[in-house]
């Protein structure tokens, strides 16, 4: 499986935006210099290994999201999405939400 630097630029730009960040705020929260971050996400840079960590870790996503081909990484990403977005919400809560989501497939299901 072959991974190009831009592909990883590109997804590491979607993770970013699908979180509300700028450039410059995921830069910040990681310790790296906009201008490195903007060559990253345009393929002009390879980020190290502990880059790739630091954003994982700040966007909420697995590496497998930055390193695995498109169609893993939109599945992945996805589910990145979903627990990203129901974060801060408390244990009962995410169990509503659960019922919630099991209700609505219950729902597709019959159709």
């Amino acid at each position: 499986m072959s991974t190009s630097i831009s592909s990883i630029g590109k997804r590491i730009a979607l993770a970013r935006k699908n979180a509300g960040l700028t450039q410059a705020t995921l830069a910040e929260r990681i310790g790296i210099s906009e201008k490195y971050l903007s060559r990253v996400e345009c393929g002009k840079q390879t980020p190290t290994v502990m880059v790739i960590v630091k954003i994982c870790e700040s966007l909420c996503i697995s590496a497998d999201e930055l390193l695995l081909t498109e169609t893993i990484a939109t599945h992945n990403a996805l589910e990145s999405k979903l627990q990203y977005e129901i974060r801060d919400f408390s244990a009962y809560d995410k169990e509503q939400i659960i019922a919630i989501l099991r209700s609505i497939k219950n729902i597709k299901n019959k159709c």
